[in-house]
């Protein structure tokens, strides 16, 4: 195109000038593209949607998980307060039986003692009997060999079965026990022993349990970052996408602006001569 002609024709200045632009940034649209993806894997819309879908079911797959995870870590943690309180009347009831085991204390003294202590048994019954979660009981020895899925698959790394102690009377063997005589309350100290041992192995068997939890649940939420981060740069890919089809047909026009400005100058130079 003759350069003075573009000079004195004001149409095909601005037409020069907005196709100058328009090209510069479908140069700066092709580019991100480019360093950004591979344009021949993305020309299938279809391909792209299945991409989505896929994405999507994944999401909605580690919300599940996280979820279950969730909810058998707050089982677990219902049992562990469970424990806690149990634990706590126990050492109360081996301080009642210690008093029970010295010379000083009177029958009259032991009889009331062990009232004490019964009434403490019955209150660890209540406990663990009425310790739930979503109206699952978890300390009257019923919650044995239940499997929580606390991953992708139904194999066994991905769940974890878990049976939880008796903690009633009857199950830390403590219903029969009474404090009556200096004897008997020397009994009573050695099974209490042993029943402040089985509450402090359960809730160390639990605390590996929870850890495992809260494992998947941080594995869990760094994967659902990565997969939001995909999900971000394939929104970008699209933005820039759209950007550059825009360009394309800025650009399109902008040529067939140019060439009827020029053509407009051709036919007012040929009617001059």
């Amino acid at each position: 195109m003759n350069s003075s002609r573009m000079k004195h024709n004001a149409s095909a200045v601005n037409a020069y000038k907005n196709f100058f632009r328009s090209q510069i940034g479908l140069n700066t649209n092709l580019g991100r593209l480019s360093s950004s993806l591979d344009l021949s894997s993305t020309s299938g819309n279809s391909s792209d949607t299945i991409v989505a879908v896929e994405k999507e079911v994944q999401v909605a797959e580690m919300k599940q998980v996280n979820t279950n995870a969730q909810q058998a870590n707050e089982l677990i943690k219902t049992a562990e307060n469970g424990l806690i309180e149990i634990r706590g009347i126990l050492t109360l009831m081996r301080e009642i039986a210690e008093q029970s085991v010295t010379e000083s204390v009177t029958d009259v003294g032991r009889v009331e003692n062990d009232m004490e202590f019964r009434a403490l048994g019955s209150e660890i019954t209540r406990i663990a009997s009425q310790t739930e979660r979503n109206g699952i009981y978890i300390l009257d020895g019923s919650f044995t060999d239940n499997t929580l899925r606390i991953g992708f698959d139904a194999d066994e790394n991905q769940q974890l079965t878990l049976s939880i102690i008796n903690a009633t009377e009857d199950g830390l063997k403590i219903s029969s026990d009474n404090l009556q005589s200096m004897n008997g309350s020397r009994m009573v100290l050695d099974n209490l022993d042993l029943s402040i041992e089985m509450i402090d192995a359960e809730r160390s068997k639990l605390g590996v349990a929870k850890s495992q939890i809260q494992f998947v649940v941080s594995d869990l939420t760094s994967a659902r970052q990565s997969v939001s981060q995909l999900t971000v740069q394939d929104t970008d890919y699209v933005s820039e996408a759209t950007e550059f089809a825009k360009s394309q047909i800025v650009t399109q026009s902008g040529t067939a602006v140019l060439s009827q400005a020029s053509a407009v100058s051709q036919n007012i130079l040929s009617l001059l001569k």
